[in-house]
């Protein structure tokens, strides 16, 4: 468990916030089946529709699917290199060195801390199947 205080994992229900600090409260081996649709690297803004003003649907970004190699992704970076007991630490040395600092690996470090978290919730014969990037199945299953 990575927080201080485990908060029970609530049968369906839908939480809101980032996945790594809600799963983070959960004691580990909580889960069956896990089915990801995380973001894809798509390089594209997705936008959430609200509601119309004047005929006209009104919206706000939800979120931008394009990542850049920045100052967060070298942290990341950084943390796992240096973790080397982290379940994604193998992976993302090996990527790191195939896709140098780039976008790609940007967004694989920011998968990669919330595939781990999601391992650690799986009950042992439990299933995790991410509907993205064949990079994402190699750090969840490494």
């Amino acid at each position: 468990m990575t927080g201080s205080i485990a908060t029970p994992l609530r049968p369906n229900s839908l939480y809101y916030g980032d996945c790594l600090d809600v799963m983070g409260q959960w004691d580990s081996e909580q889960v069956d089946l896990i089915y990801l649709d995380p973001p894809f690297n798509s390089k594209a803004d997705y936008n959430q529709l609200f509601g119309t003003e004047n005929g006209v649907p009104a919206q706000v970004r939800a979120f931008t699917d394009t990542w850049t190699w920045n100052e967060a992704a070298a942290e990341r970076l950084r943390r796992l290199e240096g973790a080397v007991a982290h379940p994604a630490h193998k992976a993302v040395s090996g990527l790191h060195q195939v896709l140098g600092e780039s976008g790609m690996l940007a967004y694989l470090t920011y998968m990669a801390e919330r595939l781990a978290e999601c391992r650690r919730l799986l009950k042992p014969h439990g299933v995790a199947r991410p509907s993205t990037h064949l990079y994402n199945s190699l750090i969840l299953h490494n």
